[in-house]
């Protein structure tokens, strides 16, 4: 233990007054035993440290409330941690967790609490992996799952619409019916933005491509990132598919450098059969590897799971679900734990925090996002611009039960795929909107000017954007790309640079800082959905160079924050080396000369009426009749009831 560790401890042993102790961020690389002695203390702080395991003696701990473990390395939490009886707070985030699941831990202290609980009764390890399969359209992902699962060519073999899911057993390292669930995702790029909700973590995939298209490096980029950032770099499998036709060669070392988590480069024909017994063997070790696999869970978990399998239905309500889950020995609470778990991992479907969506669970995920991409598949529907009626979907979705549409519609919005105009039962998909108009409405003069700089850039985060503020369009100017929106006065407009990676924002009006407000919040719920991909929030410079040129100096939105929060007033701007106000570059209201003029008659006016009155109530009453017959103190967001009590306050020291 370090010396800053042993003289904090040696402080709180000798005054026991000392409630709470703080250990985050010195180099510990196990837990502090001394503490173990403090039975006194109320909350520890351990984060950002090295430690690997929590001991099991904590639970001396009686009177402990709260514990960060955050950012260390521990891969076990002790059920004695979890049952401490006062504890209310754990964060443990930023660990490489094994047990409980991730799943369960990332729903709090009552999670692991009842899985623990249910544990006791009886448990089953479970030797199960996902295998996902990504790629472009029509380079065989569906002919190599086949393949992999059959030992067979079938020719007549269409391209996925959507998302096929089936199951492979093997053996492995002396498991029997190891299972495989396999999902291959249609690669055209309408589904790209729903194919990212069931990316998952703690899974295997395999990136299939094929040397006769061109584009084969922007292929692999767009999704070798995509796996990167949504899977938090699980382990995937190139494969160039369609060697009997003709083959091409990677750099696999200067991939692999990129992308560390590449464990394998493979050649294969899946109708003639070549390579494919290589690429069993090398999906067979790696499954084994994932972390997860021979977790332990209780088993009515897994019974459930079964008992819900054997159902072969597409869905079921909650009601069914809370019975069946009740002959399990699960209450309605395990009941729910039990369907987030299963949520996150993608096995069902089940949107608790939905109104409409927290009703059904979607048994077979496949079933209900394969309505999704038929709707946006339909002709009618692409050549009208990605608009539709909820009438319509008695013929878009006529193989669905009508009951179902409303989950099914509210599934698109929950995807952000979708939204209503102004309760009008119409529906936009702005993925389906044209990609460009003849002529934006803008001035761009006088703006805040604001970009998104992405080092990967995912698909569909604009028009995602777009259902998130449909409230807020103008006039009804908006396009797959960009967005014309309006707050209070000020306006806003977006416009998506895929090419470049950006994303621009041009600002106009008096309230800029708050409609940046506006914009910054969706985009970070969106960035956060994603993984948080890594981006720069760029500020245009203001000063007279740069107004003029076309490639202006750029400031750092956190770097301009930061100088705020030191008290800064100016930075400097490198093009034009002239210090720029801050307030300025961030879109704050700042008085004209003729305004200031304005604003020193109201103190004045509220300065002399005030004298007249002992009340200030009556006051305010006077004073305010008066401003209502003065246009020209309109709009100027002066507050004059506080001004009338800060002048009675003041008197009132005299």
């Amino acid at each position: 233990m370090n010396l800053e560790a042993k003289n904090i401890l040696k402080i709180v042993k000798d005054n026991k007054v000392i409630k709470d102790i703080y250990l985050s961020g010195i180099q510990l690389n196990y837990f502090p035993i001394d503490l173990l002695e403090f039975s006194w203390l109320k909350s520890i702080d351990l984060v950002d440290n090295d430690i690997t395991e929590i001991p099991k003696d904590i639970k001396i701990l009686e009177n402990l409330e709260s514990i960060k473990l955050s950012y260390n390395s521990i891969k076990k939490i002790p059920k004695e941690l979890v049952f401490l009886p006062n504890l209310k707070r754990l964060e443990i985030s930023g660990n490489p967790l094994i047990e409980p699941p991730i799943e369960i831990v990332n729903q709090g202290l009552d999670a692991i609490k009842n899985y623990f609980i249910q544990l006791e009764s009886d448990e089953s390890k479970v030797f199960e992996a996902k295998l996902l399969i990504v790629g472009e359209g029509y380079v065989g992902k569906s002919t190599l799952m086949h393949r992999i699962l059959y030992n067979n060519f079938n020719k007549e073999i269409t391209s996925t619409e959507g998302i096929e899911i089936k199951t492979l057993k093997l053996d492995i390292n002396d498991i029997n019916d190891f299972k495989i669930n396999i999902w291959d995702f249609g690669g055209q790029e309408i589904y790209h933005s729903t194919h990212q909700f069931f990316l998952t973590k703690r899974s295997l995939y395999i990136f299939v491509w094929d040397s006769i298209k061109e584009d084969k490096y922007i292929s692999i980029d767009y999704w070798l990132n995509i796996i990167k950032l949504l899977s938090d770099s699980s382990p995937v499998i190139i494969v160039q598919n369609k060697v009997d036709k003709r083959v091409k060669n990677l750099d696999e070392k200067s991939l692999m450098k990129y992308f560390p988590n590449i464990v394998g480069f493979y050649n294969v024909s899946a109708k003639n059969n070549i390579g494919i017994e290589s690429l069993i063997e090398c999906i067979k070790s790696e499954v084994f590897k994932l972390e997860h696999i021979g977790d332990s869970l209780p088993k009515a978990w897994i019974d459930i799971r079964i008992h819900l399998q054997s159902l072969e239905k597409n869905y079921l309500n909650f009601n069914e679900y809370i019975s069946i889950c009740s002959d399990y020995a699960l209450d309605e609470s395990s009941a729910l734990f039990l369907s987030r778990y299963y949520h996150d991992l993608g096995v069902f479907l089940h949107f608790q925090g939905n109104p409409i969506l927290k009703e059904i669970i979607f048994l077979k995920p496949e079933w209900a996002t394969n309505a999704v991409y038929s709707l946006t598949d339909t002709k009618e529907v692409i050549e009208n611009f990605g608009q539709f009626n909820y009438n319509d979907l008695l013929t878009f979705w006529k193989s669905y039960p009508r009951e179902n549409h409303i989950y099914l519609l509210e599934l698109m919005k929950k995807f952000e795929l979708c939204f209503e105009i102004s309760d009008s039962k119409e529906y936009i998909i702005p993925e389906l909107l044209p990609e460009s108009i003849e002529k934006i409405p803008w001035d761009y003069q006088n703006n805040l000017k604001f970009e998104y700089h992405y080092s990967f850039m995912p698909k569909a985060i604009l028009t995602r954007f777009i259902v998130l503020n449909h409230h807020l369009i103008k006039n009804k100017i908006f396009w797959r790309n960009g967005v014309l929106i309006m707050y209070e006065g000020s306006q806003a407009l977006l416009i998506n640079d895929y090419l470049n990676k950006k994303i621009n924002v041009f600002i106009y009006g008096e309230n800029k800082s708050d409609v940046l407000s506006i914009i910054r919040k969706d985009m970070n719920y969106i960035h956060k959905s994603l993984n948080n991909p890594e981006v720069n929030e760029m500020i245009h410079c203001i000063c007279e160079e740069c107004k003029e040129s076309n490639n202006p100096h750029l400031f750092n939105y956190s770097t301009l924050r930061k100088f705020q929060s030191k008290n800064k007033k100016t930075i400097e701007c490198l093009k034009s080396i002239s210090d720029i106000e801050i307030s300025k570059l961030l879109g704050y209201f700042e008085p004209i000369e003729d305004e200031k003029e304005l604003i020193k008659e109201i103190h004045k006016i509220v300065s002399e009426i005030s004298k007249q009155y002992n009340d200030p109530e009556i006051a305010k009453k006077q004073i305010n009749k008066y401003i209502l017959l003065q246009p020209n103190f309109f709009g100027l967001g002066i507050n004059i009831n506080k001004l009338i009590e800060d002048y009675f306050k003041k008197m009132k020291k005299n």
